[in-house]
């Protein structure tokens, strides 16, 4: 049984952040990912799209939610390459696709994105310019 109260909240600033939500739901064991748009009913349940399909409307009943996983942290992923002098982005790609296509080991370090740099990950997408 999930807290009803603490999922209201996280719901509520999901809509206001605009993030996802993740939870189990009825029978189906996998994690849907829900954008929520709102709630229904007196508190019933809530409502929302599939992050990965904005046409998918539906509507989630809070007593057949199995498991709440809540708002996921998003993350950045740093790969790390050796190299010798300092290299042009041509061979930094080509670095890349080497270490990718081989069987070493990636050596990579994952930061948690803070709500600042989303805010400023957004701006960059808002306005065409390169992430990264």
């Amino acid at each position: 049984m999930i807290d009803v109260s603490n999922v209201t909240l996280e719901i509520i600033e999901a809509i206001r952040n605009q993030n996802v939500v993740q939870f189990k739901y009825g029978s189906y064991d996998g994690l849907r990912t829900i954008k929520p748009t709102g709630f229904y009913g007196d508190f019933y349940g809530f409502e929302g799209t599939e992050a990965h399909d904005k046409d998918r409307y539906r509507k989630f009943s809070f007593d057949r939610v199995t498991e709440w996983q809540g708002t996921p942290l998003n993350y950045k992923v740093f790969v790390e390459l050796e190299v010798v002098g300092y290299p042009t982005d041509k061979e930094v790609t080509e670095e890349l696709h080497q270490l990718l296509d081989s069987a070493e080991p990636i050596m990579y370090t994952l930061k948690p994105i803070t709500w600042q740099s989303m805010t400023y990950i957004k701006y960059l997408k808002s306005n065409n310019q390169k992430i990264g």
